[in-house]
């Protein structure tokens, strides 16, 4: 994210044509000595002669003893995006430590610049944490963050990174239910139960805004949605979040999502963990299914 405002430690120098540009005088040129455990890097290429890849995204978060890695490259705008996305068992970390020093990352850290009114994708952010809380964080929502060579040497890693064998999850054909819960602040709570059948599934829900008064409702659904709402967990490898690390928000929601499989086993999905936003609303779709829609 782009700071909309200087943080402290941060000058501001006002450009001309509505952009502002913040540079974090507490920031450093040596990377930091910690282990990474997070590297997040998305920009726009269009802009060079001869790019071959309009748009990269590279994003690696520790997970368990290994990783969760998503890459996503597009080639021009009449192409769709790829994307894909693997949890890795083994530590990817070391060899992306070594990428950020043969890029020579740590070169831009402090520097953030914001055109006002344009659209997504022109420019694009850089964050890389480390245990030791240093960072490397820079971004620019105009022009590339990255040369051409940067593109392609975190191409390359991240095609290496990815080929190694994922770790295995459940399929979405071995929910039995799926449960969501919200508590609110006021004693209030929202609750949906959705359970598998031969012909479908039942969705319960339970309701309280304003307590002790509690709203009850309960439908079926066919197969067909059913199985709508199950695919959602494999296309973001949701049944794998909560080895995840926390993600810090000035706004914490109490909401979870518990799945039970075919095996008898619990798997826990939360909504605060570190995560690429394209995976992330994997929560918001199954929340929109299970208590919103009629």
């Amino acid at each position: 994210m782009i700071p909309t405002a200087p943080e402290p430690g941060m000058r501001d120098i006002r450009g001309p044509g509505g952009t502002d540009t913040y540079y974090n005088d507490q920031a450093t040129g040596v990377v930091p000595a910690g282990k990474m455990v997070l590297f997040d890097v998305s920009t726009a290429l269009v802009s060079y002669v001869g790019a071959t890849v309009e748009y990269l995204a590279a994003y690696a978060v520790r997970w368990e003893t290994g990783a969760l890695l998503y890459f996503v490259l597009q080639k021009d705008r009449f192409t769709a995006p790829v994307e894909r996305w693997i949890y890795r068992k083994d530590d990817p970390f070391p060899a992306l430590e070594q990428l950020v020093r043969q890029t020579d990352l740590v070169r831009q850290n402090g520097r953030f610049s914001e055109t006002h009114g344009l659209p997504q994708n022109f420019g694009g952010p850089a964050r890389i944490l480390y245990d030791d809380g240093g960072e490397i964080h820079f971004a620019d929502n105009q022009s590339p963050i990255l040369t051409l060579d940067q593109a392609s040497k975190i191409q390359r890693c991240f095609k290496e990174l990815m080929q190694a064998e994922p770790f295995p999850l459940p399929a979405a054909g071995e929910i039995l239910s799926v449960c969501f819960e919200e508590k609110r602040s006021n004693g209030g709570f929202i609750k949906a139960l959705l359970t598998r059948h031969r012909e479908g599934g039942t969705l319960q829900r339970q309701s309280c805004y304003d307590p002790p008064k509690v709203y009850e409702s309960s439908r079926e659904l066919p197969e067909e949605k059913i199985q709508e709402i199950l695919s959602v967990f494999d296309q973001k490898g949701m049944l794998a979040w909560a080895g995840l690390p926390e993600k810090k928000s000035y706004f914490p929601q109490d909401k979870t999502i518990t799945v039970t499989l075919s095996d008898g086993s619990v798997r826990t999905v939360p909504n605060d963990r570190l995560l690429p936003r394209a995976l992330a609303d994997g929560f918001f779709a199954v929340e929109l299914e299970l208590v919103t829609k009629n």
